[in-house]
Parts: C-alpha cells; sequence; structure tokens
C-alpha cells in the first residue's frame, strides 16, 4: 500500500505562529498614515466604536452593503488579529487595540469574512483597507430603526513594475510577471482587490505546477512604483524516513536508509521546492523495491525554520522470510462428459523466499514444482537464484544487479508438431539443467542491459520420459516410428553447452487511462563459445519492435475513458552456425502467429513475423481486431533433420479475427487463412 498526501496551500500545513514573518516593508492601508513599527496594538477603542456597540446590543438593525467587493478573500491569509497584534499576515501586521480577533467588527462581519482568518484593523477598530465610513440612520414604517453604513476602500498610487521574492529569486515564470504587469497597467491605481488577484494568479501558478505548499504571505512597497510580492515557496529543510510497526510506531527497521535514499528523487532531498510530482515518483521508485507493505509521503512544517518544509516518509517492512505451497489436481472428462480427477495423486509447487539481507535489498528464492508429490522424481523441476543488487556499492550511482541461480525445467518442444491433415505427432519433453550467472545494468527507469553465462546440459524425453534422441511419428499402421528428425545436435539425446547471453530492452510505455501508449524495443543475443558436446559455436540473435500508437487525444484522469490504441509489432529471429533443434525458432501459437497451434506453421534458422491490432474502448474493457503474419524465409531446411518438411508443415501463415479482453483472459475468434476455418481460443496474458 502507497499513499501520498499534500496540503493544497501552506495554510493546510503550517499553522499562523510558524508562519514567516512578513518583509520589513509593512502596507498600512490608511494612506494617511506612514508605515509603523507594532506599538500602537493596545489603543483604546474610541467613542464610535462603543456607540455602534451599544447600538448593536439594543437590537438595532443594520443595513450593511456588501463587504466582498472591498475587502479581500476571506480565504486568504492577512496578519494580524485583535488583542496582541497577529503577525505572519498577508498584509504584515499592526494589530489592533484590545478584543479577540479583531473584536467587534469582525464579528459583525462574520457573514463574509472567515473568522479563522483575522483582517487588519486600524487605531479605530475598523478593517484597514478601509479609510472612509458613512453612516445613515432612518426610521422604518414599522417603527425600527435603520443603519445603512458606506465604506470607502484604500488605493494607493499606480505601479508599473512587479517583483516576486522568496529568499531569493521566485521560480515564477517571466510569462507570469508580464500578466501582473499588464494588470497593474490595466487597473491603474493599485487597491486590495487588485492584489487579491495578483495573489490568486501567483498562487495559481504554483499550485498548477505541483507546487502545493506554495503560499503568497506579503505585499510591501504599497506606496512606491514597484509591487513586491512575497512568497512562501514550500523549500524542502529535511529528510525525514521512519520505520514502523504494524500498529504505526517508530521502530528501527532492517532496510539500511541509503538503500532508500537512493530511490528518491533528486527534487525530494533538502535544498528543492517541494513538488507533488516528486513525492509521488518517490512514491512508485520505493514500492518498486518490493520491500513495504505500506509507504507514505507527507510534507509537514519546519518548527524550526519558518516556511520550510519537512518530508516524511513512513514505511512498514514487509517479513523477510515467506514460503507458499500451492497444489493442483487436473480435471479430464470422465463417463457421460462429467469432469473427473485425472489422478488421485496432487501436483503443485513449493516456494520460499529470504529477502532485504543485511538491510540491502539481497534475496535467496528458490521454487520445486512436480505433477506427483507422492513421486516427484518422475517430473521434478525446481529453480534457487540468489539477487544481489548495488553490486558496485549502495552509495554509487551505477545500478548493477548480479543473479545467479540453479534450474531444472522440463517444456514441450514445439518442434516437433504435425502440420494441417497430419495425425497426432507424439510430444518430445525438453530437459534443461544447468547454472546462469548475469548482470543486469539499469541506464535509465526505461533502458536496462543485461549480461551473463549460461552453462546447461539438455535432454530430450519422449512421453514415457526415456531419453530419445529422434523425434518419433505414427506409421499408417498404427504404430510410431523414432527415426524422424535427430532431437540434439550430438544425436544421443544429451547436449551441454555453454554460451554468452545478452539482452537490451529499451520500454517507452506509460498508460493512458489504462490503454498502454507508447515504444518498446528488445535486441537479444546468444554466443556459442565452442565449449561442449560437439563443440557448439554459434551466434543466435533476436530483434522484436511495437508501438502503441494513440490514435486520438483524451482527457487523462480517473474515470476518462482510455483511447483508441492500433498496436504495430514486428520480430526477427536468426541464427547462424551450429543450431540443434530445440532452439530452432518456431512460427504458430498465442504469442506468435494467432489461429494456430505452437509451432503449427514450421521450425527454421530464420523467421520474421508481422502484426498489427486496432484497440476499441467499450466500457470496462476493450474490443480489438488483429491480423498477423509469420514466413520462415525459406531457412526451414536449414534446421537439422527439416522437421517442418517431415511434420507436413506450410512453412508460413496468416491470420485475422476479433477478440474480447476480459480481465486477465482474451477471448478471441481467429481465422487460420491457410485452411479457411475459425475457432475461439481463450488465453491468458498479453499478446504485445
Amino acid at each position: 500500500m502507497a499513499s501520498f498526501t499534500a496540503p493544497n496551500n501552506l495554510a493546510a500545513v503550517i499553522p499562523s505562529s510558524s508562519r514567516r514573518k512578513p518583509s520589513l516593508t509593512k502596507c498600512n492601508l490608511s494612506p494617511s498614515q506612514p508605515n509603523e513599527s507594532n506599538t500602537n496594538h493596545a489603543l483604546p477603542r474610541p467613542p464610535l466604536f462603543k456607540a455602534i456597540a451599544l447600538s448593536s446590543a439594543a437590537s438595532i438593525l443594520l443595513h450593511c452593503t456588501p463587504l466582498s467587493p472591498f475587502l479581500p478573500n476571506p480565504l486568504a491569509q492577512f496578519g494580524g488579529g485583535g488583542g496582541g497584534g497577529g503577525e505572519g499576515g498577508w498584509f504584515g501586521g499592526n494589530g489592533g487595540g484590545g478584543g479577540e480577533h479583531g473584536g467587534f467588527w469582525q464579528r459583525m462581519f462574520g457573514a463574509v469574512a472567515d473568522e479563522s482568518q483575522s483582517q487588519e484593523w486600524d487605531s479605530h477598530g475598523l478593517p484597514a483597507n478601509i479609510v472612509k465610513v458613512d453612516l445613515e440612520g432612518r426610521t422604518n414604517p414599522d417603527g425600527s430603526i435603520g443603519v445603512t453604513i458606506s465604506f470607502s476602500e484604500s488605493t494607493w498610487q499606480s505601479a508599473d513594475a512587479f517583483r516576486c521574492i522568496n529568499v531569493g529569486p521566485c521560480l515564477l515564470p517571466r510569462y507570469v510577471h508580464n500578466e501582473i504587469l499588464d494588470m497593474l497597467k490595466r487597473h491603474g491605481m493599485v487597491s486590495a482587490r487588485l492584489l487579491q488577484r495578483i495573489r490568486d494568479r501567483v498562487q495559481k501558478w504554483y499550485h498548477d505546477e505541483g507546487y502545493a505548499c506554495a503560499q503568497v504571505v506579503n505585499f510591501g512597497n504599497l506606496n512606491t512604483n514597484e509591487v513586491v510580492c512575497e512568497v512562501v515557496e514550500g523549500d524542502i529543510t529535511k529528510l525525514d524516513i521512519q520505520f514502523q510497526d504494524k500498529l504505526g510506531n517508530v521502530v528501527e527497521g532492517n532496510t539500511q536508509v541509503p538503500v532508500i535514499q537512493r530511490e528518491l528523487p533528486r527534487q525530494l532531498r533538502p535544498g528543492y521546492t517541494f513538488n507533488i510530482e516528486a513525492g509521488k515518483q518517490a512514491l512508485r521508485n520505493v514500492n518498486s523495491l518490493a520491500l513495504f507493505s505500506n509507504i507514505e509521503v507527507n510534507p509537514r512544517p519546519d518548527e524550526k525554520q519558518e516556511g520550510g518544509i519537512i518530508v516524511e516518509i513512513k514505511l512498514k517492512e514487509l517479513e523477510q522470510k515467506s514460503a507458499e505451497v500451492s497444489t493442483e489436481w487436473s480435471l479430464v472428462p470422465g463417463r457421460g462428459g462429467y469432469p473427473t480427477l485425472a489422478s488421485v495423486q496432487p501436483g503443485g509447487t513449493v516456494s520460499f523466499e529470504h529477502r532485504n539481507l543485511q538491510g540491502l535489498n539481497r534475496s535467496v528464492n528458490g521454487s520445486i514444482t512436480t505433477s506427483n508429490f507422492l513421486n516427484p522424481q518422475d517430473d521434478l523441476a525446481f529453480k534457487l537464484e540468489y539477487v544481489h543488487p548495488y553490486l558496485d556499492g549502495v552509495y554509487f550511482s551505477r545500478n548493477r544487479t548480479l543473479r545467479v541461480s540453479c534450474f531444472n525445467s522440463r517444456k514441450l518442444s514445439p518442434v516437433f508438431t504435425g502440420g494441417p491433415g497430419v495425425d497426432e505427432v507424439p510430444p518430445i519433453w525438453v530437459d534443461r539443467t544447468g547454472v546462469k550467472a548475469n548482470i543486469t545494468e539499469n541506464f535509465t527507469r526505461q533502458s536496462k542491459f543485461t549480461y551473463g553465462l549460461v552453462m546447461e546440459e539438455i535432454t530430450t524425453r519422449d512421453e514415457s520420459s526415456h531419453i530419445c534422441a529422434n523425434g518419433q511419428r505414427v506409421l499408417p499402421s498404427g504404430g510410431i516410428s523414432a527415426d524422424g528428425p535427430p532431437t540434439t545436435l550430438s544425436g544421443t539425446g544429451i547436449d551441454r553447452m555453454a554460451f554468452l547471453q545478452a539482452n537490451i530492452t529499451r520500454d517507452n510505455t506509460r498508460f493512458v487511462n489504462g490503454a498502454v501508449v507508447g515504444d518498446r524495443n528488445m535486441f537479444q543475443v546468444d554466443q556459442g563459445l565452442g565449449i561442449g558436446t560437439q563443440f557448439p559455436f554459434f551466434n543466435r540473435h533476436q530483434l522484436t519492435l511495437t508501438r502503441f500508437l494513440q490514435l486520438m487525444p483524451v482527457e487523462e484522469g480517473a474515470g476518462k475513458p482510455p483511447p483508441p490504441v492500433l498496436v504495430l509489432h514486428g520480430h526477427y529471429g536468426g541464427c547462424v552456425g551450429d543450431l540443434p533443434s530445440y532452439d530452432a525458432f518456431t512460427l504458430g501459437g498465442p504469442y506468435s502467429v494467432r489461429g494456430y497451434n505452437m509451432g503449427e506453421l514450421g521450425a527454421a534458422r530464420n523467421i520474421l513475423e508481422l502484426a498489427a491490432e486496432l484497440r476499441i474502448p467499450v466500457k470496462g474493457t476493450h474490443v480489438y481486431a488483429f491480423a498477423e503474419h509469420g514466413n520462415d524465409l525459406g531457412s526451414s531446411k536449414g534446421v537439422k533433420g527439416n522437421p517442418t518438411e517431415v511434420y507436413r508443415r506450410m512453412g508460413q501463415g496468416s491470420s485475422y479475427g476479433v477478440g474480447l479482453k476480459l480481465g486477465l483472459v482474451r477471448a478471441e475468434y481467429a481465422v487460420d487463412h491457410n485452411s479457411g476455418t475459425g475457432a475461439l481460443f481463450f488465453r491468458f496474458g498479453e499478446r504485445f
């Protein structure tokens, strides 16, 4: 679980007592008086105020003209309350004399001014931006007395310059400066309403750019021809990383802090201005470590440095050790078509993981899989892997990860598959046992390079698990002949080899309202070293290019519909040198040419696959139409024994169809262009 919180403005985070003090140039909104220090906070209220207060107590009906055209926005931070005279106000602040939060006037105007945002008050107990008050009394027909109070707004001389200041220069761009200069020229005299508009424009730019803690706190130099806008931008003063237990108590974590710090974007370090996007990126990066069950990134005010922001990162670690057992039974049609168990012998997988060794995100994980727990030696498959990130050290920026694994796997070979009209071909299983060591270097979040060494023993077996040196075929008499193409390079059914492997991937895809958009490229090379059975020396290479083209612009956001997408895909594979049949490229299948079985089109030295898919969004999912083609480029005869010809396969084929995405399942109707027939398929996962 990951969460991120940020206030919409600094007022939501920083209490008034912690906000930055106004600039030394304060603005008294009474033009008849110069700026003064806060020495007149406790001036007594004049008789005028007492008279109006007594009238209010006697329930005199007051008809007040609207204040919103004259008073600044009540949501803004206007400094100073009554009594002690608050500082930290939008306009600086001389406090009024006595009374809580500005006294009677603020309570009287409470319908239009938020009491939590105190106004400035002059020595008469009036709002500081008011320079003239007219009272007009009249007797109503019902005998009551009506009083109309008229206010005149303060103004200052016109200004022809604007300057934004923080501790240093503001982030505010030049074009916003120019917009504000145009506002000053159009309005002539500077008024409270104009300052409010300037404040709103400045804060809008900051918040639109993700600077959620930025806020205008003061205007100065109002008696000159330059308006100075003081902004608290929300500069980060400290980064605080905390580990928590399940109850939220702060504890000492197992993960070393540098492991987390290297995942944080530079914009989240002290000295930078806090930005929401940097916080979101930090969430994604830390979450990619897969070490934590909960991640929170929260900005809070720095009580020791006014205007500063402390970024808190709260983490709950996953358990270091975990184990899991999953069992499965196979179902087959029984008598009357009812499903029945293929065997009472259970199969399944046992997996374990020990993560975050020494707090450096190193891990050991393994799995054992069998179809018969009672007699697992028949088809036991296992994998044990050690992962060592930060190979060059956690303090170095180079990001390389070492992986060392030993494995034993068994897969059905698609090379020995019959073509159209051919009786079922007995399957050939390929067992691989060996070790693999590689290093993955992440150049960027989108690009990575993997290189390493593979040493393995390959054994081919029939469906009875006996070693077989040749493929099998069914004779017209019903018998089985084992005189098919050779299954291994050595001709004995067992090969041993060592080769280098390298892979470079660049993935620039992203999600637009749930639809994948962008491009993905992959290039892989396997280079034989001449070590092993028959001294195999070869170069096997593959290139895959995929484009996800957004066909129309859409508004991005939660609940918005995804755009239609056109997918263009190309795949080329080739091999020079020694090529055992189990490493030949195959054509046909859900991830090659849809509408055909695995390997149904052929096995070759060189292949080319082309595909196009149009995805149209519908409510909650998408439908799509596709067309694909695969070709062996005439290289099938280059595979030892030519299994494509032996099993009467075409060597090329096309298909087209439509599909519907249902969660993780693809429901597709595909037409086999070679035979002209169609079929319905259900597949898991993505095609591209």
